[in-house]
């Protein structure tokens, strides 16, 4: 009886359950009807809080598909967001969009059209799946954090614009993504001190005048059927009451080809013949086997086809990565350390220096990170150039007082002059070559209009001063047109070339009368210091270029007048030539001069200390004077004693290193900078120079978001420009470098020649012309005002 009443009960409960569920099912149906109904009729006035609250509480009538598509709607957009999309669109559309009052192309008021009623229910837009409008606007560059960080570059989303390609029946809309860069010029009433904004696509406040908002700029997406000028002449008019006016717009559509000109051509051509013949001398005229072993092929190296093995790339690879572990005196193998290292240290100050104009941080990175006392190893990085004046200075004169030793006196200067330029002319000719040309075809995003037109424009005009050692002059004439090339870091080849030009005049004399030729280069090394010192204080310039100099008032005098010119940068150079006449002396092979360098330990530590001392005061002296804006003056006299003399003390302190490791007194420095890995980095070192700016510029203008400045951020991107220089450097060299080289040897050196001989023609023949570009910090400053040009 009692297993009845159970049964019973349970179906009742089974039939209570099926009734429930039937009565749920049919409210679900049911307002789920009434809601299509409501958005349907009623969707200008719908209330989105109360469909949202519905979403949010009653997840469980829905089907597990409209959960889905509701939770993608919750992450794309809140509640708030989405009843404020129709606001903020209409109040910015006149900063982005053209207007209808300036109008005149049918095409682009349909689209326009199409994409104001689109905007009307951006919810419904999200539920049909119509997403277009919304990612037109979300393209948009509008305010990010940061404005008083000095963040008022807004950038958008360049391929969220690109890629757009509508063609919607419903609202009637055919067109593309056109992504245009807009930036704000100064007021024109430069009197006033604060800026409303209510008419800018940042924050409606009162802005700082020390915001520098006249190079704020923004990014916009508009329809490709609309025009440049259309936008530019609505968003014009909508800006007057402001006082200001769009001084750049730039547009770019994804279907707009690479414009391949006489440029771009001429470059396809010329490194594919490049490349066509590199194939056919491997493949053609001589057999691959024989040029991959041609060292075993003693027959072939000895008839006129030796000529061409000096293209081979496996016998050139061999020669720029072998490693030699000789020592001796006629070995200074501590060079190649200092090189490469040298050269890593210039492009890490370009990165830290020319990122500043593509960084969301600048005001908090100019005022904080220049404090700290190591940052000295930055904004002193010029030193890097005086190493490399040095370095030339001493390699000039090493290899000149042996050459002319072992020929009586007898000086040469056809075969002088003509072995720098075909040693430094083939890799800056490919180099500018390829700049000019191909360069621009590298770079892509929102920048790449400004790399375009400021970058290759001044290239293809000026390319010639780079490969005619011209490039300092015409930066020393002070005319902004002349003054730009297409490798403005050439402005080194220029004077290092100009001041070899003159050194025969100061080492005959030292070759023909050791005393009174000593006296002689003392007397140029004194002037080399005064001349710098004089012209600091005659035009009241700063000892070096200071960092807080942000307007580059003083830097563009200092730049003219001190940095770019032969005659004030000398004294690196001269301090160098002692070194390699020391050197030479000390080797013992002209025993007028010969001497042993003999010091016990006392005297070693001395020099160490000493030496160290003055590199350190160069070094890290100005830090009270350059750590930033707010920094007391230093006083005239100590200005001008540093600006005349910190370069030669430097050089002194290199001087010192240079000759305690050639003579055995610098233990573990001198294994450090003398390890023989350094030997084929070093090799690399003139092509590191001409590639590595290029490089920096091609990544710099490809940015499509600006990043923020720190120091971790600065090592990671110089990692990687010391990677793809590497690559390139080492092309560069397989093609220009290495086969002129190699063809001056054969037809100017004599072809039997003691070891002796080979071993210093070798010496002078590799690191004479090792060169590298200075690190122009304070010009990034003036970038940073408006003006994106090439330096260097």
């Amino acid at each position: 009886m009692t297993s009845a009443v159970s049964g019973e009960r349970k179906y009742v409960i089974l039939v209570i359950f099926f009734i429930v569920i039937l009565c749920l099912f049919h409210v679900r149906k049911t307002y789920i009807q009434k809601r299509q109904k409501l958005m349907n009729e009623n969707s200008d006035v719908y209330d989105y809080d109360i469909e949202y609250d519905y979403l949010l509480n009653d997840k469980e009538y829905y089907s597990q598909q409209d959960i889905e598509e509701f939770h993608k709607i919750e992450l794309l957009a809140n509640t708030d967001h989405i009843k404020k999309t129709n606001i903020t669109f209409s109040e910015l559309a006149s900063l982005y969009l053209p207007s209808a009052k300036t109008i005149v192309n049918a095409d682009c008021r349909r689209d326009l059209d199409a994409l104001n009623n689109a905007m009307i229910n951006p919810l419904a837009l999200l539920v049909n799946h119509t997403f277009w409008p919304l990612e037109m606007v979300d393209s948009w560059g509008k305010q990010e954090d940061g404005l008083l960080a000095g963040n008022v570059k807004y950038m958008g989303f360049f391929y969220e614009c690109l890629l757009l390609d509508v063609d919607d029946q419903t609202y009637d809309a055919h067109f593309q993504g056109q992504y245009c860069t807009m930036a704000y010029g100064k007021l024109k009433n430069a009197s006033e001190e604060h800026f409303h904004t209510p008419r800018m696509p940042i924050a409606s406040l009162p802005i700082p005048s020390s915001i520098p908002l006249h190079i704020l700029s923004y990014a916009t997406c508009m329809p490709s059927t609309c025009t440049k000028e259309e936008l530019v002449t609505s968003v014009n008019r909508y800006l007057a009451v402001t006082d200001r006016e769009l001084t750049v717009t730039e547009c770019q559509t994804l279907d707009q080809k690479p414009n391949f000109d006489t440029a771009e051509t001429s470059g396809i051509i010329f490194f594919n013949l490049l490349k066509y013949d590199s194939d056919l001398l491997e493949g053609r005229f001589i057999s691959i086997p024989q040029i991959v072993f041609y060292n075993e092929c003693t027959n072939l190296v000895s008839r006129p086809l030796k000529y061409l093995l000096v293209f081979s790339i496996s016998g050139n690879l061999k020669k720029i990565f072998h490693v030699d572990t000789k020592t001796g005196n006629k070995f200074i193998t501590c060079i190649h350390g200092i090189r490469f290292l040298s050269i890593c240290w210039v492009i890490i100050g370009h990165q830290w220096v020319f990122s500043v104009n593509f960084i969301s941080n600048p005001i908090p990175t100019s005022q904080y990170l220049l404090k700290p006392f190591m940052f000295q190893i930055i904004a002193n990085a010029f030193l890097s150039v005086d190493t490399f004046f040095f370095m030339s200075g001493l390699l000039v004169a090493y290899g000149f007082m042996n050459l002319t030793h072992k020929s009586d006196g007898r000086f040469n200067p056809l075969l002088y002059y003509v072995h720098r330029v075909v040693r430094l002319l083939p890799p800056i000719l490919v180099t500018t070559a390829f700049v000019a040309t191909l360069s621009g075809l590298m770079v892509d995003g929102p920048l790449s209009w400004e790399y375009k037109k400021n970058m290759l424009g001044s290239c293809r005009e000026n390319w010639w001063h780079d490969p005619f050692f011209l490039t300092n002059i015409f930066q020393i004439s002070g005319n902004v047109n002349l003054s730009k090339s297409c490798l403005g870091q050439c402005w080194y080849v220029a004077a290092d070339m100009q001041m070899y030009i003159v050194m025969p005049l100061l080492l005959l004399p030292l070759v023909w009368w050791p005393k009174k030729g000593a006296v002689w280069l003392a007397a140029w090394t004194v002037i080399s210091c005064l001349i710098p010192a004089i012209i600091t204080a005659q035009y009241d310039l700063p000892p070096t270029i200071l960092v807080g100099d942000t307007q580059g008032i003083a830097y563009k005098k200092f730049y003219e007048k001190i940095y770019v010119t032969p005659w004030a940068r000398a004294s690196p150079y001269l301090v160098g030539a002692w070194t390699g006449y020391l050197l030479y002396a000390s080797s013992g092979i002209d025993s007028r001069v010969a001497f042993t360098p003999k010091l016990n330990w006392m005297q070693a530590i001395i020099g160490w200390v000493g030496a160290l001392t003055g590199g350190f005061a160069v070094l890290f002296g100005m830090w009270r004077f350059n750590n930033g804006f707010d920094v007391p003056e230093m006083p005239r006299a100590s200005a001008i004693i540093y600006a005349g003399f910190h370069r030669a003390v430097w050089a002194v302190m290199m001087g010192w290193i240079v000759c305690a490791c050639h003579w055995g007194y610098g233990g573990p420095i001198n294994w450090f900078l003398s390890h023989p890995l350094w030997q084929p980095l070093s090799r690399l070192t003139f092509s590191f120079y001409l590639v590595s700016l290029p490089i920096q510029y091609v990544l710099f203008y490809s940015t499509h978001k600006l990043t923020y400045f720190t120091n971790l951020n600065k090592v990671i991107e110089t990692a990687g420009v010391l990677l793809i220089s590497f690559f390139c450097a080492v092309i560069l060299t397989l093609v220009s470098e290495s086969p002129v080289m190699a063809i001056e040897k054969m037809l100017l050196k004599p072809q039997e020649k003691k070891e002796t001989d080979k071993t210093v023609n070798d010496l002078e023949t590799e690191d004479e012309g090792s060169i590298v570009k200075k690190v122009d910090l304070q010009r990034t400053f003036s970038e940073q005002q408006g003006n994106n040009s090439s330096f260097a």
